[in-house]
């Protein structure tokens, strides 16, 4: 990025961002992934770029978790940007071929990860976002967005309506790795 940065406030659906993973357990919670250096005034999605989509996935993401899970486990998982988008538009071209439209031209991919390397693939972005053409990606931030919590807690009382939140919490997520996490980062 050439000349000057100034700090702009902006609302979070104007920050260029991606679906980044979704909680087992508890699926109505997604984790995305925030991008607020690749801001551009006139840019009207929130979207990440195709070009920035790239530098990150092959350039960052994708290194770093091949880096941190086994070969076994990734040997499903896309090997580019380029093979992820190409696998999430097959299946709507091939509908299109047959002249059938009831479904969207990509489908969104998911894989696993295993929560025992998250903590490290996560340092290893904070790092990763220093090297010289990768500092756009800094600043890159996890915004956790929940959909349906009325409908999925909802109860006779505050306190079983918070005991039911709680108990899909807990399935969900490991409230030690997120104690540890905030250690490390108010250090």
């Amino acid at each position: 990025m050439a000349g000057n940065q100034r700090r702009v406030h902006r609302p979070v659906h104007q920050i260029p961002h991606y679906t980044f993973s979704r909680l087992i357990g508890f699926e109505d919670v997604s984790l995305y992934l925030l991008f607020p250096n690749l801001y551009r005034e006139e840019q009207k999605s929130s979207r990440l770029r195709d070009e920035d989509f790239r530098t990150w996935m092959d350039g960052l993401l994708l290194p770093i978790i091949h880096n941190h899970y086994s070969n076994s486990h990734v040997q499903h998982y896309p090997s580019s940007y380029d093979h992820s988008k190409h696998n999430a538009t097959a299946r709507g071209i091939e509908m299109l071929a047959q002249r059938v439209h009831p479904i969207a031209r990509e489908q969104q991919l998911m894989y696993y990860l295993p929560p025992e390397s998250l903590g490290a693939v996560w340092a290893s972005i904070q790092l990763a976002v220093q090297r010289p053409g990768f500092h756009h990606f800094r600043d890159v931030t996890v915004l956790l967005q929940a959909k349906n919590l009325k409908v999925l807690t909802k109860d006779i009382t505050w306190s079983q309506t918070m005991a039911r939140f709680q108990s899909y919490w807990t399935h969900a997520i490991d409230e030690e790795h997120l104690k540890l996490r905030r250690s490390v980062t108010k250090r």
